[in-house]
């Protein structure tokens, strides 16, 4: 049924759709402007003529959500490598583990058949703590892994790795004050005058063959303490992070750098839930978990992340006849983090379908845009008023229109960080919500 109003001169035209829903979609509104002020009478159509035919509201729709507990996040060759334990009553205790081989420098490896041994040291770049480790050392230990690893193998954050118990060096540092910093690990004599000799040695360790050096050294495994509070990183592919073999030639003291990019590692990042809120969803995956308090949480590390589902947009707009959005924002206010412990800087919505997985399109995974663009949309984090926020218009009105079956989507904190963080955020009941801007027949 088409209906054809004239007002001021100008012909607006309505299509119905008759498809069991109330609501209408407005082809043209010739006169209808977009307004991003928080005043909704500011918005839309401003009358000179009939102003009681046509008027604009504002609308806070409370979004529902659900948890799911993904089981497979892949941690193979990444950029920052994690250790440390933490605790919070909301998610239980979270552990994280590292496992690296260390290969050639830019420096070809050669070390003069007269040169002695000094010392071995573990450099790291130190670009990430999560957790209260200000209050009190922090103490890791490094082992020689006794397990080969192979960058062509799948290594996720369930994974581990053979490493003897007996630490070849111990490191105990205060996280957040030493955070961007250089912490040094010295690294047992034995082992450092081990690989010194091999060094030495073109027979046992080639220097254009790098398997030669894994097949006698297959790198190290980084442990947290039990009894820390706090998560450390390690930028690897910074030239600060290697391990140096310092030795003595004709009274001077030099390095070789074995650097730790580029080469096989992983993380292990594993949770107890027990006595938490979410306490059971370990035991679920890729399913919908309904929390006790109502409350929506994402982890990164342990990929914990947020369904957000639309269906409340769909109902209030059932309710209404002749409406058209004018603008949609999406609001996500979390709960005040516990000191030094990080909010995911940004969120991004990817598409997801009755298998509560992120749907792909030509190898990428897809999801909401940045209007009138093809880049995906970045929710970006706000620490003063603790929030998240985005323009999703496009994706409202193809709900509302029909145009899209996709009626929830995936929460996500950064593919980066998601493997290299283990940020976190709690948002309460109500927190979640759609501003809606829009126009309608009175």
């Amino acid at each position: 049924m088409i209906r054809k109003m004239t007002i001021w001169n100008h012909t607006i035209i309505f299509i119905t759709i008759l498809s069991g829903k109330k609501y209408i979609g407005l082809i043209l509104l010739l006169t209808l402007f977009l307004f991003s002020c928080e005043n909704p009478n500011e918005i839309g159509l401003e009358l000179t003529g009939d102003p009681d035919r046509i008027g604009s509201f504002y609308q806070e729709i409370e979004l529902k959500t659900s948890l799911i507990n993904n089981d497979s996040l892949f941690t193979l060759s990444i950029q920052r490598l994690l250790a440390g334990e933490t605790y919070n009553s909301e998610f239980g205790k979270l552990s994280a583990s590292s496992y690296t081989q260390f290969g050639f420098s830019n420096t070809k490896l050669s070390i003069p058949d007269s040169a002695t041994y000094d010392s071995l040291v573990l450099d790291i770049k130190n670009d990430y703590a999560f957790g209260s480790g200000i209050i009190a050392n922090q103490r890791f230990t490094i082992h020689e892994l006794i397990e080969d690893l192979y960058d062509t193998a799948e290594y996720y954050s369930f994974s581990s790795a053979e490493y003897d118990p007996a630490p070849i060096a111990t490191g105990d540092f205060l996280l957040p004050e030493r955070s961007d910093t250089i912490l040094s690990f010295r690294i047992d004599d034995s082992y450092g005058q081990r690989l010194f000799e091999a060094a030495k040695d073109s027979n046992m360790i080639d220097p254009d063959e790098v398997n030669s050096l894994h097949h006698l050294f297959k790198g190290f495994a980084l442990i947290s303490d039990l009894a820390n509070n706090s998560v450390m990183g390690i930028n690897v592919i910074n030239d600060s992070t290697a391990l140096r073999l310092y030795y003595t030639y004709d009274d001077s003291t030099y390095n070789y750098p074995f650097g730790l990019s580029g080469v096989a590692n992983f993380n292990r990042i594993v949770t107890d839930r027990t006595g938490s809120p979410l306490q059971g969803i370990e035991d679920v995956h890729y399913e919908e978990f309904y929390p006790d308090n109502d409350k929506s949480y994402i982890q990164s590390g342990a990929d914990l992340i947020t369904k957000v589902d639309f269906t409340p947009l769909l109902d209030f707009f059932d309710t209404i006849d002749y409406a058209t959005i004018n603008q949609s924002i999406i609001e996500i206010t979390i709960d005040e983090p516990v000191y030094n412990e990080h909010a995911p800087s940004y969120l991004s919505f990817y598409y997801t379908d009755e298998s509560n997985k992120r749907l792909r399109f030509q190898n990428r995974y897809i999801g909401l845009n940045e209007e009138g663009t093809t880049q995906l949309l970045r929710a970006g984090y706000n620490e003063e008023e603790l929030n998240y926020e985005a323009p999703i218009s496009i994706f409202c009105d193809d709900l509302i229109q029909g145009n899209t079956t996709t009626t929830a989507v995936l929460m996500y904190p950064p593919d980066f960080g998601i493997a290299n963080t283990v940020n976190q955020m709690i948002v309460s009941p109500g927190k979640i919500i759609l501003k809606i801007y829009y126009s309608k027949v009175k």
